[in-house]
């Protein structure tokens, strides 16, 4: 490009869609695809409290049972812990690995522990707290890991299998068969 006079043509950004238009209503449709392409081509950073937004409900959503009874008996065949139904109470191992392997591995921790604080404060589930597309993670996780534990021989099996399916810090351990 050449300085000074016979150096091309400056124009505002903010007339180009004009002159566009005015040039013929195909060139304005083009231009207009490639103003939507670049705006779309750039990477958006969202702060951790919008994506908290944009995943946790402030107020509780109406209860569904979410976790199914094939998910707890999977996890008492695996435990050797005993399941009754909800009547008696779910053994203390099942909460930790709902934490760990469903809400821990479907969710970025700081959007679970916003969720888990909103369902503390409300007296509510945590997943009564999450939006359908943050919900839509949980019950795919909740499928795998149900998977997980009806295919494991114990506890330990159980975590060996999720250490290496799921990306989480952590060591794995070695198994060794039975003899």
């Amino acid at each position: 490009m050449e300085k000074g006079r016979n150096g091309g043509t400056w124009m505002h950004p903010e007339l180009a869609v004009e002159f566009a238009r005015w040039l013929s209503p195909k060139f304005a449709r083009a231009c207009d695809r490639h103003i939507k392409n670049l705006l779309l081509s750039k990477n958006f950073q969202l702060t951790e409290d919008q994506i908290i937004g944009l995943m946790v409900c402030q107020q509780p959503t109406s209860w569904e049972k979410r976790f199914k009874e094939p998910f707890y008996q999977a996890l008492s065949k695996m435990s050797g812990l005993p399941y009754f139904g909800h009547v008696g109470g779910c053994p203390a191992l099942f909460g930790q690995i709902t934490a760990r392997w469903v809400y821990a591995v479907a969710l970025p921790d700081y959007v679970y522990q916003a969720a888990k604080q909103a369902a503390i404060d409300s007296g509510e589930k945590i997943h009564q707290h999450l939006k359908p597309d943050a919900l839509v993670k949980v019950e795919h996780q909740l499928v795998a890991v149900t998977n997980i534990a009806r295919c494991s021989v114990d506890p330990k099996d159980f975590e060996a299998r999720c250490m290496s399916a799921f990306t989480v810090k952590g060591q794995m351990k070695l198994l060794y068969a039975v003899a």
